[in-house]
């Protein structure tokens, strides 16, 4: 049996185009800049007794990549996927400024999408695309989302083309 585009299949494409898109890419970190981690659906489990938390292998700056929901409006329709981008930055200087940080990484994710809405030979970014800046102080970390749909594509009604 052939299998359609699955939202799996998005899913893991998406997070291939973030790692693309932020590759080579830093921003405040623990101990200096430090690459950004790209993860799926949710952050590891912490695996340490906290003595990371301070230090560049924490996870932190990070976009966990969220699959939330998807819907068929019909049948040989795309599948409407949800995604949300949950970008979380580090930043332990008094001036409270790493909140640029969420809204660079933000602003590198909507530009791209923008301008390349399709990703991973399928899929299409659909509007609205909607962001957030977290508004309570949760120093020294600082987060904010990103959300959008995605079109992935219809897998034909055998049932129907066999009959023509």
């Amino acid at each position: 049996m052939e299998m359609g585009h699955t939202s799996e299949m998005a899913h893991q494409a998406m997070i291939e185009e973030l790692e693309k898109l932020f590759e080579g890419k830093e921003y405040s970190g623990q101990e200096g800049p430090k690459p950004l981690k790209i993860f799926k659906q949710f952050e590891p489990i912490p695996t340490d007794n906290d003595e990371d938390t301070d230090t560049n292998a924490a996870n932190c700056p990070c976009v966990i990549c969220k699959l939330l929901s998807g819907n068929f409006a019909a049948s040989g329709e795309a599948q409407l996927l949800m995604f949300q981008l949950v970008i979380a930055a580090y930043d332990r200087d008094v001036s409270r400024q790493g909140y640029t940080d969420v809204v660079n990484i933000k602003e590198a994710i909507t530009q791209h999408f923008l301008a390349e809405p399709s990703f991973g030979g399928s899929f299409v970014v659909q509007y609205p695309m909607a962001w957030a800046i977290q508004e309570e102080s949760t120093v020294p970390y600082y987060w904010g989302v990103v959300n959008f749909y995605v079109s992935a594509p219809a897998r034909k009604n055998t049932q129907v083309e066999d009959l023509i």
